[in-house]
């Protein structure tokens, strides 16, 4: 059974993309915090552990590279899943993302149902 109020950041520089991924995953199971850039990402998980960070690829200010490297090379930050979030369907970003580390990628715009079931996989194994 699924244990309530599981943390997951999202972190994606579209505002758009941002407030969909909350909206899809708010309510009984999730607590969701919003963040929109890779700095600010960084600083909240100086305070927050989180359950899994969804990330968007191509954040300007931090690149997801950078910051996949640096959340895997932390005692702290090493077992959080993270997905990758992407616009295009390209697999050649996506085999590179996996590699780092990344334990899925998903092709925005995101389904509610698509999400919860690839978020469970990887946090409820």
């Amino acid at each position: 059974m699924k244990a309530r109020y599981k943390i997951i950041i999202v972190a994606d520089h579209d505002t758009a993309s941002l407030m969909s991924a909350k909206s899809l995953l708010s309510g009984e199971i999730y607590d969701v915090l919003a963040v929109p850039s890779g700095k600010t990402l960084l600083l909240l998980l100086e305070n927050v552990t989180p359950d899994m960070i969804l990330l968007d690829i191509e954040m300007p200010d931090i690149g997801a590279h950078e910051i996949t490297k640096a959340l895997k090379s932390s005692g702290k930050t090493n077992n959080i899943p993270i997905i990758l979030l992407s616009t295009g369907p390209d697999p050649g970003p996506e085999e590179r993302w996996m590699g780092m580390g990344a334990v899925d990628c998903l092709i925005k715009p995101l389904t509610r149902e698509l999400l919860e079931k690839r978020i469970e996989t990887h946090i409820y194994p």
